[in-house]
Protein backbone atom coordinates (compact mmCIF):
# COMPACT_ATOMS: atom_id res chain seq x y z
CA UNK A 1 0.00 0.00 0.00
CA UNK A 2 1.51 3.50 -0.76
CA UNK A 3 0.65 6.74 1.77
CA UNK A 4 1.82 10.52 0.87
CA UNK A 5 3.98 11.56 3.51
CA UNK A 6 2.62 14.95 3.67
CA UNK A 7 3.38 16.43 6.85
CA UNK A 8 -0.09 17.56 8.98
CA UNK A 9 -1.93 20.64 7.87
CA UNK A 10 -0.84 22.89 11.07
CA UNK A 11 -3.84 24.93 12.87
CA UNK A 12 -4.26 28.97 12.23
CA UNK A 13 -2.94 29.88 15.49
CA UNK A 14 -2.49 28.26 18.88
CA UNK A 15 -3.72 29.08 22.45
CA UNK A 16 -0.66 28.54 25.83
CA UNK A 17 -1.26 29.77 29.09
CA UNK A 18 1.44 32.58 29.82
CA UNK A 19 3.65 32.04 32.06
CA UNK A 20 6.28 35.12 31.31
CA UNK A 21 3.78 37.87 32.11
CA UNK A 22 5.62 40.78 33.76
CA UNK A 23 3.92 43.63 35.66
CA UNK A 24 5.14 45.98 33.06
CA UNK A 25 3.64 43.70 30.24
CA UNK A 26 0.78 42.65 32.21
CA UNK A 27 -0.07 47.50 32.49
CA UNK A 28 0.08 47.26 29.05
CA UNK A 29 -1.93 45.15 27.89
CA UNK A 30 -4.50 46.50 30.68
CA UNK A 31 -3.93 49.76 29.32
CA UNK A 32 -4.54 48.95 25.64
CA UNK A 33 -7.84 47.13 26.90
CA UNK A 34 -9.01 50.42 28.26
CA UNK A 35 -8.24 52.48 25.45
CA UNK A 36 -10.15 49.76 23.45
CA UNK A 37 -12.77 49.74 25.20
CA UNK A 38 -13.47 53.85 25.14
CA UNK A 39 -13.01 53.67 21.43
CA UNK A 40 -15.66 51.11 21.38
CA UNK A 41 -18.15 53.12 23.90
CA UNK A 42 -17.74 55.76 21.43
CA UNK A 43 -18.22 53.76 18.03
CA UNK A 44 -21.81 52.26 20.09
CA UNK A 45 -22.32 55.64 20.84
CA UNK A 46 -22.60 56.56 17.32
CA UNK A 47 -24.70 53.87 16.30
CA UNK A 48 -27.05 54.99 19.02
CA UNK A 49 -27.00 58.49 18.28
CA UNK A 50 -25.54 58.89 14.63
CA UNK A 51 -23.05 61.55 14.63
CA UNK A 52 -22.42 61.44 18.46
CA UNK A 53 -18.78 60.10 18.45
CA UNK A 54 -16.62 62.98 19.11
CA UNK A 55 -19.28 64.45 21.53
CA UNK A 56 -18.91 61.17 23.10
CA UNK A 57 -15.43 61.72 23.98
CA UNK A 58 -15.96 65.58 24.34
CA UNK A 59 -18.85 64.62 27.06
CA UNK A 60 -16.67 62.22 29.06
CA UNK A 61 -14.50 65.46 30.03
CA UNK A 62 -17.33 68.40 30.20
CA UNK A 63 -19.51 66.56 32.12
CA UNK A 64 -16.34 65.58 34.71
CA UNK A 65 -13.85 68.39 35.14
CA UNK A 66 -15.97 71.65 33.94
CA UNK A 67 -16.83 72.42 37.04
CA UNK A 68 -15.64 72.16 40.81
CA UNK A 69 -18.91 70.22 41.61
CA UNK A 70 -18.77 67.94 38.69
CA UNK A 71 -15.06 66.80 40.08
CA UNK A 72 -16.81 66.36 43.47
CA UNK A 73 -19.51 64.78 41.77
CA UNK A 74 -17.53 61.95 39.74
CA UNK A 75 -15.07 61.80 43.29
CA UNK A 76 -18.53 59.95 44.84
CA UNK A 77 -19.69 58.40 42.19
CA UNK A 78 -16.66 56.54 42.09
CA UNK A 79 -15.93 56.46 46.04
CA UNK A 80 -19.54 54.74 46.29
CA UNK A 81 -18.66 52.18 43.61
CA UNK A 82 -15.75 51.21 45.48
CA UNK A 83 -16.80 51.24 48.92
CA UNK A 84 -18.38 48.60 47.88
CA UNK A 85 -16.37 46.62 46.04
CA UNK A 86 -13.99 46.73 49.07
CA UNK A 87 -16.95 45.02 50.77
CA UNK A 88 -17.08 42.43 48.77
CA UNK A 89 -13.47 42.13 48.31
CA UNK A 90 -12.80 40.04 51.55
CA UNK A 91 -15.71 37.77 50.70
CA UNK A 92 -14.36 37.16 47.33
CA UNK A 93 -11.27 36.13 48.59
CA UNK A 94 -12.39 34.17 51.03
CA UNK A 95 -14.39 32.65 47.76
CA UNK A 96 -17.79 32.96 49.65
CA UNK A 97 -19.72 34.54 46.35
CA UNK A 98 -21.55 37.76 47.95
CA UNK A 99 -23.98 38.84 45.36
CA UNK A 100 -26.06 40.22 47.83
CA UNK A 101 -24.58 43.99 48.19
CA UNK A 102 -27.08 45.48 45.79
CA UNK A 103 -29.41 44.35 48.66
CA UNK A 104 -27.21 45.22 51.48
CA UNK A 105 -26.91 48.74 50.47
CA UNK A 106 -30.79 49.10 50.26
CA UNK A 107 -31.23 47.75 53.68
CA UNK A 108 -28.88 50.02 54.83
CA UNK A 109 -30.53 53.03 53.75
CA UNK A 110 -33.42 51.77 54.35
CA UNK A 111 -32.62 51.96 58.03
CA UNK A 112 -31.13 55.30 57.62
CA UNK A 113 -34.26 56.62 56.06
CA UNK A 114 -36.23 55.28 59.13
CA UNK A 115 -33.68 57.13 61.48
CA UNK A 116 -33.84 60.56 59.54
CA UNK A 117 -37.61 60.95 59.65
CA UNK A 118 -39.09 59.66 62.64
CA UNK A 119 -35.40 60.53 64.77
CA UNK A 120 -33.65 62.97 63.49
CA UNK A 121 -36.61 65.66 64.01
CA UNK A 122 -36.11 65.07 67.44
CA UNK A 123 -32.54 66.12 67.33
CA UNK A 124 -31.94 68.75 65.36
CA UNK A 125 -30.56 70.57 67.81
CA UNK A 126 -27.82 67.59 67.74
CA UNK A 127 -27.39 66.70 64.08
CA UNK A 128 -23.90 64.75 64.93
CA UNK A 129 -25.97 62.78 67.39
CA UNK A 130 -28.17 62.04 64.79
CA UNK A 131 -25.82 61.34 61.87
CA UNK A 132 -24.10 58.74 64.35
CA UNK A 133 -27.50 56.95 64.99
CA UNK A 134 -28.37 56.92 61.17
CA UNK A 135 -24.75 55.39 60.85
CA UNK A 136 -25.18 52.95 63.68
CA UNK A 137 -28.76 51.83 62.00
CA UNK A 138 -27.48 51.59 58.54
CA UNK A 139 -24.91 49.29 59.57
CA UNK A 140 -27.31 47.22 61.64
CA UNK A 141 -29.40 47.15 58.85
CA UNK A 142 -26.74 46.13 56.67
CA UNK A 143 -24.93 43.14 59.10
CA UNK A 144 -28.25 41.80 59.22
CA UNK A 145 -29.00 40.79 55.80
CA UNK A 146 -25.27 40.11 55.00
CA UNK A 147 -24.92 37.40 58.00
CA UNK A 148 -28.49 35.79 57.36
CA UNK A 149 -26.52 33.98 53.92
CA UNK A 150 -23.38 33.49 56.25
CA UNK A 151 -25.13 31.53 58.80
CA UNK A 152 -26.96 29.14 56.53
CA UNK A 153 -23.74 28.23 54.52
CA UNK A 154 -21.91 27.75 57.40
CA UNK A 155 -23.82 25.56 59.23
CA UNK A 156 -26.23 24.29 56.26
CA UNK A 157 -23.53 24.29 53.30
CA UNK A 158 -26.26 26.64 51.08
CA UNK A 159 -25.39 28.03 48.19
CA UNK A 160 -24.59 31.02 48.53
CA UNK A 161 -24.75 32.76 45.21
CA UNK A 162 -28.26 31.87 45.03
CA UNK A 163 -29.06 32.69 48.41
CA UNK A 164 -27.09 36.28 48.74
CA UNK A 165 -29.05 36.83 45.10
CA UNK A 166 -32.27 36.24 46.35
CA UNK A 167 -31.99 38.64 49.25
CA UNK A 168 -31.59 41.66 46.66
CA UNK A 169 -35.19 40.92 45.43
CA UNK A 170 -36.48 40.55 49.54
CA UNK A 171 -35.01 43.81 49.67
CA UNK A 172 -36.79 45.56 47.14
CA UNK A 173 -39.90 44.10 47.91
CA UNK A 174 -39.34 45.91 51.42
CA UNK A 175 -38.49 48.69 50.31
CA UNK A 176 -41.85 48.86 48.54
CA UNK A 177 -43.93 47.68 51.30
CA UNK A 178 -42.28 50.46 53.56
CA UNK A 179 -43.09 52.69 50.65
CA UNK A 180 -46.96 51.86 50.63
CA UNK A 181 -46.86 51.66 54.94
CA UNK A 182 -44.09 53.72 57.03
CA UNK A 183 -43.69 56.19 54.37
CA UNK A 184 -46.97 56.45 53.17
CA UNK A 185 -48.15 59.51 51.46
CA UNK A 186 -50.89 59.15 49.01
CA UNK A 187 -48.27 59.23 45.90
CA UNK A 188 -46.18 56.21 45.87
CA UNK A 189 -43.06 58.25 46.61
CA UNK A 190 -41.13 58.67 50.06
CA UNK A 191 -41.18 62.33 50.45
CA UNK A 192 -37.61 64.24 50.95
CA UNK A 193 -36.24 63.44 54.89
CA UNK A 194 -35.72 67.47 55.92
CA UNK A 195 -33.55 66.78 58.78
CA UNK A 196 -30.38 64.11 59.66
CA UNK A 197 -28.74 65.07 56.57
CA UNK A 198 -24.88 65.23 56.47
CA UNK A 199 -23.68 68.75 56.31
CA UNK A 200 -21.99 70.24 53.50
CA UNK A 201 -18.10 70.70 53.47
CA UNK A 202 -17.56 73.29 51.09
CA UNK A 203 -19.22 71.63 48.52
CA UNK A 204 -21.73 68.45 48.36
CA UNK A 205 -19.91 65.12 48.52
CA UNK A 206 -17.09 65.98 50.52
CA UNK A 207 -17.97 64.22 53.21
CA UNK A 208 -19.04 60.72 51.73
CA UNK A 209 -15.37 61.24 49.73
CA UNK A 210 -13.55 61.48 52.94
CA UNK A 211 -14.97 58.79 54.98
CA UNK A 212 -15.11 56.52 51.42
CA UNK A 213 -11.12 57.50 51.75
CA UNK A 214 -10.72 56.41 55.05
CA UNK A 215 -12.94 52.85 55.03
CA UNK A 216 -10.58 52.11 51.74
CA UNK A 217 -7.44 52.70 53.63
CA UNK A 218 -8.44 50.97 56.69
CA UNK A 219 -10.12 47.60 55.23
CA UNK A 220 -6.59 47.50 52.59
CA UNK A 221 -4.46 47.23 55.37
CA UNK A 222 -6.90 44.98 57.40
CA UNK A 223 -7.15 42.50 54.36
CA UNK A 224 -3.03 42.42 53.53
CA UNK A 225 -1.41 42.83 57.34
CA UNK A 226 -4.14 41.38 60.18
CA UNK A 227 -4.74 38.31 61.37
CA UNK A 228 -8.26 38.05 60.20
CA UNK A 229 -7.31 39.12 56.96
CA UNK A 230 -4.67 36.51 56.75
CA UNK A 231 -7.20 33.90 57.79
CA UNK A 232 -9.12 34.77 54.75
CA UNK A 233 -6.52 34.32 52.50
CA UNK A 234 -5.89 30.60 54.15
CA UNK A 235 -9.51 30.11 53.49
CA UNK A 236 -9.73 31.00 49.89
CA UNK A 237 -7.03 29.27 49.24
CA UNK A 238 -8.29 25.79 50.69
CA UNK A 239 -10.54 25.23 53.73
CA UNK A 240 -9.14 22.40 54.35
CA UNK A 241 -5.84 23.44 55.09
CA UNK A 242 -7.60 26.04 56.84
CA UNK A 243 -9.77 23.29 58.84
CA UNK A 244 -6.02 21.33 59.67
CA UNK A 245 -4.44 24.78 61.01
CA UNK A 246 -6.96 25.74 63.22
CA UNK A 247 -8.76 28.00 61.61
CA UNK A 248 -12.68 28.21 62.82
CA UNK A 249 -13.98 28.22 59.01
CA UNK A 250 -17.81 28.99 60.37
CA UNK A 251 -16.73 31.81 62.82
CA UNK A 252 -14.37 33.62 59.77
CA UNK A 253 -17.21 33.09 57.43
CA UNK A 254 -19.90 34.92 59.43
CA UNK A 255 -17.21 37.25 60.51
CA UNK A 256 -16.08 38.08 56.91
CA UNK A 257 -20.01 38.70 55.99
CA UNK A 258 -20.43 40.96 58.81
CA UNK A 259 -17.40 43.12 57.48
CA UNK A 260 -18.99 43.17 54.09
CA UNK A 261 -22.70 43.51 55.52
CA UNK A 262 -21.19 47.07 57.74
CA UNK A 263 -19.53 48.33 54.36
CA UNK A 264 -22.53 47.93 52.39
CA UNK A 265 -24.19 49.47 54.99
CA UNK A 266 -22.13 52.42 55.16
CA UNK A 267 -23.13 53.04 51.19
CA UNK A 268 -26.49 52.93 52.00
CA UNK A 269 -26.22 55.72 54.48
CA UNK A 270 -23.64 57.53 52.73
CA UNK A 271 -26.61 57.92 49.59
CA UNK A 272 -29.19 58.23 51.31
CA UNK A 273 -27.86 60.71 54.37
CA UNK A 274 -25.33 62.54 51.87
CA UNK A 275 -26.77 62.96 48.86
CA UNK A 276 -30.12 61.56 47.95
CA UNK A 277 -32.61 62.15 51.24
CA UNK A 278 -34.92 59.61 50.15
CA UNK A 279 -34.62 56.36 48.57
CA UNK A 280 -36.54 53.79 46.37
CA UNK A 281 -36.30 50.32 44.76
CA UNK A 282 -33.37 51.77 42.72
CA UNK A 283 -31.68 53.71 45.16
CA UNK A 284 -28.40 51.19 44.79
CA UNK A 285 -28.30 52.04 41.09
CA UNK A 286 -27.00 48.49 40.27
CA UNK A 287 -23.98 49.61 41.76
CA UNK A 288 -24.01 46.14 43.75
CA UNK A 289 -23.74 44.51 40.85
CA UNK A 290 -20.78 46.81 38.83
CA UNK A 291 -18.78 46.24 42.04
CA UNK A 292 -18.55 42.77 40.95
CA UNK A 293 -17.12 43.27 38.10
CA UNK A 294 -14.93 45.85 39.44
CA UNK A 295 -13.53 43.45 42.16
CA UNK A 296 -12.79 40.63 39.79
CA UNK A 297 -11.66 42.28 37.26
CA UNK A 298 -8.87 43.73 39.04
CA UNK A 299 -8.18 40.67 41.21
CA UNK A 300 -8.70 42.17 44.73
CA UNK A 301 -5.88 44.48 43.66
CA UNK A 302 -6.30 47.90 45.63
CA UNK A 303 -5.00 50.34 42.88
CA UNK A 304 -6.77 47.68 40.41
CA UNK A 305 -10.15 48.35 42.02
CA UNK A 306 -9.65 51.80 42.49
CA UNK A 307 -8.64 52.91 39.01
CA UNK A 308 -11.56 50.46 37.68
CA UNK A 309 -14.19 52.54 39.74
CA UNK A 310 -12.82 56.10 38.29
CA UNK A 311 -13.34 55.00 35.19
CA UNK A 312 -16.93 53.38 35.47
CA UNK A 313 -17.59 56.96 37.40
CA UNK A 314 -15.74 58.89 34.31
CA UNK A 315 -17.78 57.51 31.81
CA UNK A 316 -21.18 57.08 33.49
CA UNK A 317 -20.90 60.65 34.50
CA UNK A 318 -19.38 61.64 31.19
CA UNK A 319 -22.08 60.10 28.66
CA UNK A 320 -24.90 61.84 31.12
CA UNK A 321 -25.22 64.56 28.29
CA UNK A 322 -25.63 62.49 25.97
CA UNK A 323 -27.95 60.40 27.47
CA UNK A 324 -30.33 64.19 27.76
CA UNK A 325 -30.50 63.67 24.28
CA UNK A 326 -33.64 61.48 24.27
CA UNK A 327 -31.93 57.99 23.78
CA UNK A 328 -32.68 56.35 27.00
CA UNK A 329 -30.34 54.20 29.49
CA UNK A 330 -27.17 55.25 27.10
CA UNK A 331 -24.81 55.39 30.29
CA UNK A 332 -25.41 51.48 31.04
CA UNK A 333 -25.31 50.53 27.43
CA UNK A 334 -21.91 52.04 27.43
CA UNK A 335 -20.79 50.72 30.48
CA UNK A 336 -22.01 47.09 29.51
CA UNK A 337 -19.86 47.75 26.46
CA UNK A 338 -16.76 49.07 28.40
CA UNK A 339 -16.76 45.90 30.78
CA UNK A 340 -17.39 43.52 28.01
CA UNK A 341 -14.10 44.82 26.26
CA UNK A 342 -12.21 45.07 29.29
CA UNK A 343 -13.26 41.17 29.98
CA UNK A 344 -12.10 40.32 26.21
CA UNK A 345 -8.83 41.92 27.05
CA UNK A 346 -8.06 40.18 30.49
CA UNK A 347 -7.89 37.04 28.33
CA UNK A 348 -4.73 38.09 26.99
CA UNK A 349 -3.12 38.66 30.33
CA UNK A 350 -3.59 34.59 31.19
CA UNK A 351 -2.90 33.39 27.96
CA UNK A 352 -0.98 34.30 24.27
CA UNK A 353 -1.86 33.56 20.81
CA UNK A 354 0.65 31.96 18.60
CA UNK A 355 -0.63 32.34 14.72
CA UNK A 356 1.03 29.80 12.30
CA UNK A 357 0.94 31.40 8.92
CA UNK A 358 0.83 29.56 5.98
CA UNK A 359 4.48 29.32 3.89
CA UNK A 360 4.02 29.53 0.81
CA UNK A 361 6.68 27.14 -0.66
CA UNK A 362 6.69 24.31 -2.46
CA UNK A 363 7.41 20.86 -0.29
CA UNK A 364 8.42 18.31 -2.21
CA UNK A 365 5.94 15.24 -2.09
CA UNK A 366 7.40 11.81 -0.62
CA UNK A 367 6.23 8.69 -0.74
CA UNK A 368 6.68 5.32 1.25
CA UNK A 369 6.30 2.08 0.66
CA UNK A 370 4.67 0.24 3.36
CA UNK A 371 4.33 -3.98 3.37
Amino acid sequence: MIRDGISRKEKLFHVSARLDLTPGKKYAIKGIGILAALLVCGLVCNILIPGSFFDFFKSLFTGNFTSPMKIFSLLEEMGILLLIAFALAPAFKMKFWNIGAEGQVLMGGLGCLIMMKFVAPNLQNANVVALILEALVAIVFGIVWAVIPAIFKAYFNTNETLFTLMMNYIAKGIIYLATITIFFNGHGTIDMAKFGRIPKIGYNYVFNIIVIAILVVIVTLYLLYSKHGYEISVIGGSENTAKYVGINVRKVTIRTMMISGALCGIAGFLLVAGSAYSMNQNTAGGRGFTAILVCWLSGFNPLEMTITSFLVAFITNGSSAISSTGVGKVNDVLIAVFFFVIIATTFFTSYKVKFNFPKFKKKEMKKEVIE
